[in-house]
């Protein structure tokens, strides 16, 4: 899990289908085959290149099967031991009546879950997958580790050929993020991606983890089309990963999504959308939702 990752298959923000890429030489050759938009340097990862077409190489697939054996479901929660729970930072999985209050802040009938956070924003236009990262692995005290001196030389460090791969195909491809996670941070619960829907089950498997991430001091990384937040504007209809960091139940219900808000740091390149942003969480699940909808990625790492 901790090696550096080297492989030649990647993903980036925008795909049509899970077989099909398209070079970034190739894009302009492609476009009257497919409805693509160009991409626009002057915004914030609107479109990213496409890639080649490209075999799955078994060190590609390699990763994807790490990912996916890190992958714990409620039921494999359900029965951890309080022991267990506590050494891979979980909280129990609980029905809404029995809300876990014992690690969050409570003001009124609110509770929250909110952790010390850091918000770099990205330094190229299409270096959100780098920059979120970034976020994540400073929440986890593993700033310092990365290699370079300012949070740029750290960010352009994660997006080489060693870790995110970011800068060979100028988008990053989800599977990497988790395994440079593992790679900085030792936390005992690997870091792994999953996909959720806008289905009832999903939500709830969406609150839970987002819950227990920020109840043991993590971030999150969401994988968004950006039209369906409330501060993009609908012509910003391009990919994005933006980092969490916070989790309020005004309510005091983990269920009633309509009174849930999640706390977004946006690595974005301008300064029009970088920063902290307080979100529905309806609209983050269903910005996520979006993504994988329209291209079948993960859209969710923790």
């Amino acid at each position: 899990m901790k090696k550096r990752i080297t492989t030649a298959i990647i993903f980036l923000c925008l795909i049509f289908s899970t077989s099909s890429f398209v070079s970034a030489a190739s894009l302009q050759e492609e476009e009257e085959q497919v409805n693509v938009i160009s991409a626009d340097t002057s915004g914030a990862n609107e479109v990213f290149p496409f890639l080649l077409q490209r075999t799955l190489t078994s060190e590609f697939q390699s990763i994807v099967d790490i990912n996916d054996s890190n992958i714990l479901t409620m039921e494999d929660i359900k029965k951890m031991s309080d022991a267990e729970l506590e050494k891979y930072s979980l909280l129990p999985v609980c029905d809404d009546e029995n809300f876990i209050t014992t690690m969050s802040s409570r003001s009124g009938d609110a509770y929250s879950y909110f952790v010390t956070a850091w918000n770099y924003q990205q330094v190229e236009n299409y270096y959100c997958g780098p920059a979120a990262t970034l976020n994540v692995l400073a929440t986890a005290g593993k700033y310092a580790d990365i290699p370079g001196v300012t949070s740029e030389d750290k960010q352009r460090t994660l997006a080489t050929n060693d870790y995110l791969c970011t800068d060979r195909d100028e988008g990053t491809w989800i599977e990497y993020i988790p395994t440079t996670l593992n790679h900085f941070d030792d936390r005992a619960r690997e870091w792994t991606r999953t996909t959720f829907t806008n289905s009832t089950s999903d939500k709830d498997s969406m609150e839970y983890w987002i819950r227990s991430n920020h109840a043991y001091g993590d971030q999150v990384i969401y994988l968004v089309k950006m039209k369906y937040l409330s501060y993009y504007p609908s012509t910003k209809t391009g990919s994005h990963y933006i980092s969490g960091a916070g989790i309020t139940y005004t309510t005091g219900s983990t269920t009633d999504y309509a009174n849930i808000e999640l706390k977004l740091l946006d690595p974005n390149w301008s300064d029009t959308y970088w920063g902290t942003h307080y979100e529905p969480f309806n609209n983050v699940n269903e910005a996520c939702y979006q993504y994988w909808y329209q291209l079948r990625i993960a859209n969710f790492v923790y």
